[in-house]
This record gives structure tokens, sequence and C-alpha cells, in this order.
């Protein structure tokens, strides 16, 4: 039996509010990093834009950031800090996001923040691999890089890799 899918509303987040004091909060409670760090993130990539899902509240409860980067000549958008509150999980939220990523966007990478987010993200589109070296960050590209550099998963480095989605 086929899940029916549910409509959710991407919108691109402005409010320096909910970027500068609920975002950060939210990153925090599904990624080890602290607020401060996530709080820097921000300030360093000024030409990201933060893509969200609001609760019927209007909490926000599931984003991603997009940052622009380039990949073997050609642009690339790189996603970054992509998160749904734990209550709100395996609802679609994140499906939403990414599709609407894919919809705008030709080129799209990510690190999966987790070796079991891997066939989310494979069952998404994102297919192809790269190493984070070969991405070149338009925004802070010694800072994102620096920053990424914890993602070794279970401290492996063979396994530290990100996946691509690639419309063409």
């Amino acid at each position: 039996m086929e899940k029916a899918e549910t409509q959710y509303t991407v919108i691109q987040i402005k409010d320096e509010n909910i970027i500068n004091n609920i975002v950060p909060v939210n990153c925090h409670k599904c990624f080890d990093d602290s607020v401060a760090e996530f709080k820097k993130f921000i300030d360093c990539v000024k030409n990201s834009k933060i893509f969200g899902i609001f609760d019927e509240n209007k909490n926000l409860v599931s984003h991603l950031f997009v940052v622009d980067g380039e990949y073997q000549g050609s642009p690339i958008k790189y996603i970054f800090a992509a998160c749904t509150l734990e209550k709100y999980r395996k609802k679609g939220r994140m499906t939403a996001l990414l599709s609407y990523c894919k919809q705008n966007y030709d080129k799209i990478c990510l690190v999966p923040a987790s070796k079991n987010l891997e066939e989310f993200y494979k069952k998404n589109g994102f297919t192809g691999r790269c190493e984070i070296k070969e991405i070149k960050f338009h925004d802070q590209e010694s800072y994102i890089h620096n920053y990424l550099s914890w993602g070794n998963f279970e401290g492996k480095e063979e396994d530290y890799h990100m996946v691509i989605y690639n419309k063409n």
C-alpha cells in the first residue's frame, strides 16, 4: 500500500528573528553542534538561503540551508543542516523540502548527517558521490570546509563523502 503524501508549503525564511534565534536552536536539537556554532555558521554564509516548513501553530519544524558552490566547473547548491524536529519526522516534510530544491536547482549535494540517512537521500534521487574537497564554496570557503570537517561517519575517513542529485 502506497503512503499518501501530505502537501506541505515550503517557504524561504527571511525573518531575521527566526534565522538568528529559532533556526540555531532547531539545529542544536537535531545535531551535536551548539547554538553558538550554528549562529557563527549563519553569520559566515550570508548568501545562503534557508527554506522551511511550519506547523499549524506557525512554529518552524523542518528546514535546510542552501549554499552556493561549484563542482567540476559547474554551479552546485550545497544543502546544509537539513533537519526536522523529532516529533515531526517521518511525515514527509524533509522529502517536501528536498523536492522543492530539486525543482529549483539543477545540481545539489549534501553530506548525510548519519550513515542511516544515506538510503533516505538515495530514495530522493541523491545517487552520485563526491568528496567534500571537490566542492568550491562561494561564501567563506575555508570556514565552511573547516566546519564540515566534523563529518566522518564513525570516524572513518573513507566514509566521508557527499551525495549528489543531478537533474540532467
